[in-house]
C-alpha cells in the first residue's frame, strides 16, 4: 500500500469517527433524560431535635428500569447507598435520608447530592441542586436593652423595652423573660417572639397577656439557622425594671 493510500485511509477512518460521535451526540441531546423533577430540601441537621433530622429524595422515572440511588459528597464519593441495582418503576421516587453514611455515623458537614446510576440504560445522572448538612447551632449575642425602666401607662418611649441582638432571625426568635429576685434564681416569667428578618424586638412589658409586676427582668433569646440548629443566650446584664407602682397626680393649676 503505498504512502498516498495509506493517508487517505486513516483520513477516511477519521471523518467517519468524526460522524458517528457526532450522531451519538446528537442522539443523546435528543434523548429524554434518564429522571425527572428531582426535588429535596436544601438544609439538613441530624441533631435529633425533631427538625430537619431527615429529608426525603424525590424524582421520577419516565420508564421503568433498575437503579442504584446514592449521597455523594462534593467529590462524588459516595457516602450512603439508598438503593443497590433496585428494579424501579415508571414514576416518581422518594427515599429518606438521615444524614448518616453506610457506617452509621452522621456524615461531616458540607454539600451532597443525589446520584442515580441506572444500569439498565447505561447512563447516571448527578443532580445539580445541593443538600447542605449542619449540625453547627448559631451563637446568638443580645447586644443592648434600652430604657433600662419602663413605666407603663408612662411616656410612650418608657412603656416599651427595646431589645438588640445580633444572629439569625428567620424563623422569627423567641425571647423568655425571667424575673431577677435578688438572692434568688431568675424565675421563668413568660416569653413572646419577636418579628422575623429583624434583629430588633420589643417588650412591651407584659407577661401572659398582663402587666408585669414590679421588678427586675431579663431575657433569654433563642434562635434557629436555616437548617434549624437551635442557638441560645442568656443576658442577665441586659435587665429591665418594671415600675408598676402609681404615679403621682400633678399639681392643679393656680
Amino acid at each position: 500500500m503505498s504512502r498516498e493510500t495509506l493517508q487517505g485511509t486513516v483520513f477516511a477512518l477519521l471523518v467517519a469517527a468524526t460522524m458517528a460521535a457526532f450522531v451519538i451526540t446528537q442522539r443523546l441531546k435528543s434523548a429524554p433524560p434518564p429522571i425527572e423533577r428531582v426535588y429535596y430540601p436544601a438544609w439538613i441537621s441530624p441533631n435529633g431535635d425533631g427538625l430537619k433530622d431527615v429529608v426525603t429524595l424525590r424524582f421520577r422515572l419516565p420508564k421503568p428500569g433498575e437503579a442504584t440511588v446514592q449521597v455523594v459528597d462534593a467529590g462524588e464519593v459516595p457516602v450512603r447507598t439508598l438503593a443497590r441495582d433496585a428494579p424501579l418503576t415508571a414514576g416518581r421516587q422518594a427515599y429518606p435520608w438521615d444524614g448518616r453514611t453506610d457506617g452509621g455515623a452522621i456524615a461531616p458537614e458540607g454539600v451532597y447530592r443525589l446520584r442515580v446510576d441506572l444500569s439498565s440504560e447505561g447512563r447516571t445522572l448527578t443532580a445539580l441542586n445541593g443538600l447542605t448538612l449542619d449540625v453547627t447551632p448559631p451563637r446568638p449575642e443580645i447586644v443592648a436593652v434600652t430604657p433600662r425602666t419602663l413605666f407603663p401607662g408612662g411616656p410612650p418611649r418608657r412603656t416599651r423595652a427595646r431589645i438588640r441582638f445580633r444572629g439569625p432571625s428567620d424563623p422569627a426568635p423567641r425571647f423568655d423573660v425571667y424575673r431577677m429576685d435578688r438572692g434568688r434564681r431568675p424565675v421563668a416569667a413568660g416569653s413572646f417572639i419577636g418579628r422575623r428578618f429583624r434583629e430588633i424586638a420589643l417588650w412591651d412589658g407584659r407577661l401572659r397577656g398582663r402587666p408585669a409586676r414590679s421588678g427586675t427582668y431579663a431575657f433569654r433569646l433563642t434562635v434557629r439557622d436555616r437548617a434549624g440548629n437551635p442557638g441560645s443566650v442568656f443576658a442577665p446584664r441586659e435587665l429591665v425594671t418594671v415600675s408598676a407602682g402609681r404615679r403621682q397626680a400633678r399639681p392643679r393649676g393656680g
